[in-house]
């Protein structure tokens, strides 16, 4: 999470483990969905924590999405 936050500064800073970061970016307002846009976080709630990752693209028929993150052990 620390990686994704220092991507995007302005997101919450009390968003929990990964695993927690789409419910309480939902409840505090935040845009949330399930069709990758870049510049976009990632989540999902996999594995004991979760894991969340930068978007950086998405090709143009959404096939295709190129992330950036970090510490991910699986």
């Amino acid at each position: 999470t620390w990686y994704v936050k220092s991507m995007r500064p302005d997101i919450g800073n009390l968003w929990g483990n990964a695993d927690t970061w789409y419910s309480n970016a939902k409840a505090q307002g935040w845009s949330v969905g399930e069709l990758p846009k870049k510049g976009a976080v990632a989540t999902t709630t996999s594995g004991p924590m979760g894991h969340v990752a930068y978007v950086t693209g998405v090709s143009l028929d959404q096939q295709w999405v190129t992330i950036r993150e970090m510490n991910y052990g699986a």
